[in-house]
Formats: structure tokens, C-alpha cells, sequence
């Protein structure tokens, strides 16, 4: 199974980790991932794996690579971390696994720009019961830097970019994006414009061919001054006073009708040696005017 190639192709990372540290392999926040990528790409083409078990593997990866190693916690081998990054994504694989229903069709992947989806769902129409998604935060990664630039993801943006622009620059609220715009200094809040005006984007996008009464489910946190829930609830509202402008049966309402929030570290008990993010999950329900 893809479950099982996953898990000894890791192995074998490990291994060839551990071979190329010589022994010397203590490593914790000063991991080599320069290295790691060459070895994994080498594991990768030796084991002859499919691609969506390469892509695990170097999912895998980027979770240690932005995982933060704090200072206090004993330094440990990549090897290791990426041995327990896999035990626990393989678990959670094998539940989710076994909560799906024997009957359920395998799934429809499709590569495209949250901000247009129109193009890759045409076919759908307003078939779509809920969506489920949490959205990059504004100013947090560049997610395209964990990317093997031979994935399919990382060519469709490279393609998609606007000549001599940097991909990242594409993604959603990315940490390269807000560090350009935050030292424009004749142009203040810049970023949390294009942050709102991408919101409202693939808000709209993905709310177009949900049903009637059909529900968007968001996880998304806060961060460099943007609110996040009160970024969602605003486009929301906007969606809905630009649908319902339109002809039916185009109209519709789009509405936040529940939200839960953690907003700091005092509401979570283990936070004691890290500032965590407000983060927020947020229901939408779409209903027809």
C-alpha cells in the first residue's frame, strides 16, 4: 500500500541521514536541510516511488524544516524528527482511513489558484456541499520554498507569474509579499489591502459553486495586524452585497454564523515557552436570497 512505501521510503531517508552525519548526526534547531533535500531527492529516485508517495516524503520534510526547535528542548537527529513526523502522519492517515466509508469515491485532485477556481470547477456547477480549508496566514511562510520545484504546484505558479516577479510573491498573503510591502513607506497598510483583496477573492471563488445552504469550515490564525475573523466576516459581507446586485438565480448570502477563537498563549496551558498566534475557527453558511 501507499501507506507502507511511504513509511520505508522514511526509513531509508533516515538511514542515508544518519550515513551521511557519520555519527555526528545530534543535530536540533542547526539541521542540515540543504543536505536532507539532496538525500530525499536521492531516495526519491532510487526507490522509484509513486508521486504521491514523493510527495508525502517531502511534506514531511517541510514540516521539520518550519517546525521551530526551541532552545530548551534537548537537540535531537533529523533522522529522528523526521521518524516521529512520520509515525504521526502515518497514524493520522491510518484513522482517517478508517472513519471514511467503504463506499466513498477516490479523490478528484485539481491544481489552481484559489483566487479563480471558476475555471477548474466549470464543470461542477453549484454541486459542491462544504469546503473545508485553512488558508495561508497573512505574512507567516513562503510556501513555495518548501516545494520541489519539480511538484505541480510549485510549476503552476512558476508558470502563472507575472514575468520577473518572484513566485512567492503569487502566493496569498506570503511572508515575502509583506516584507516588501511593509517597507513601502508612502504606501502604509498595503498589505493588509491585497491581504483583504485576496480574502474576498478565493472567498468567492470556492462560495460560488457551493450549494444552497452549503457550509465554508476555516481554520486561520492572526498575524502582522491583520485580524483574520474580522477579515472573513468583512469579505463575507462583501461577497454578499456584490451577489446581491446580480440577476437570480445568482443571488445569494453569504454569513459567518459561528466562530470559536484561542486568542493567546493564556488560553492554552502548554504555551509556556513560545508566543502562539490568535487563531480562529470559522463557519460560513450560503443561502439564497
Amino acid at each position: 500500500s501507499a501507506l507502507a512505501e511511504l513509511q520505508a521510503l522514511m526509513a531509508a531517508v533516515a538511514g542515508a541521514l544518519d550515513a551521511a552525519a557519520g555519527g555526528e548526526n545530534r543535530e536540533g534547531a542547526a539541521a542540515n536541510f540543504e543536505k536532507a533535500r539532496e538525500v530525499v531527492a536521492a531516495q526519491i529516485n532510487k526507490a522509484g516511488c509513486s508521486d504521491e508517495v514523493a510527495g508525502a516524503c517531502w511534506f514531511l520534510l517541510s514540516h521539520e524544516e518550519v517546525t521551530v526547535w526551541p532552545e530548551w528542548r534537548a537537540p535531537r537527529p533529523l533522522s529522528w524528527r523526521l521518524n516521529r513526523a512520520t509515525e504521526r502522519y502515518l497514524a493520522q492517515l491510518a484513522s482517517l482511513a478508517e472513519a471514511v466509508p467503504a463506499a466513498t469515491p477516490p479523490a478528484d485532485v485539481r491544481v489552481g489558484d484559489a483566487r479563480s477556481l471558476e475555471s477548474a470547477l466549470v464543470d461542477l456547477g453549484d454541486r459542491i456541499d462544504g469546503v473545508l480549508t485553512s488558508p495561508p496566514y497573512p505574512g507567516v511562510y513562503n510556501y513555495l520554498d518548501f516545494i520541489p520545484a519539480a511538484n505541480g504546484l510549485a510549476q503552476h505558479m512558476v508558470d502563472d507569474a507575472v514575468s520577473g516577479q518572484a513566485p512567492s510573491m503569487r502566493e496569498i498573503g506570503s511572508k515575502a509579499e509583506f516584507k516588501e510591502t511593509d517597507s513601502d513607506e508612502n504606501n502604509p497598510g498595503c498589505f493588509a489591502e491585497r491581504w483583504q483583496g485576496d480574502t474576498v477573492a478565493w472567498l468567492k471563488a470556492v462560495a460560488v459553486p457551493l450549494k444552497p445552504n452549503g457550509r465554508i469550515a476555516i481554520l486561520i490564525g492572526d498575524e502582522n495586524g491583520v485580524n483574520t475573523l474580522e477579515s472573513i466576516t468583512d469579505a463575507a459581507a462583501s461577497i454578499t452585497a456584490e451577489a446581491g446586485e446580480g440577476a437570480p438565480p445568482g443571488r445569494f448570502q453569504l454569513k459567518v454564523i459561528a466562530s470559536c477563537s484561542l486568542p493567546d498563549r493564556t488560553s492554552r496551558p502548554w504555551a509556556r515557552h513560545r508566543r502562539y498566534r490568535g487563531e480562529h475557527t470559522i463557519l460560513l453558511e450560503k443561502t439564497d436570497i
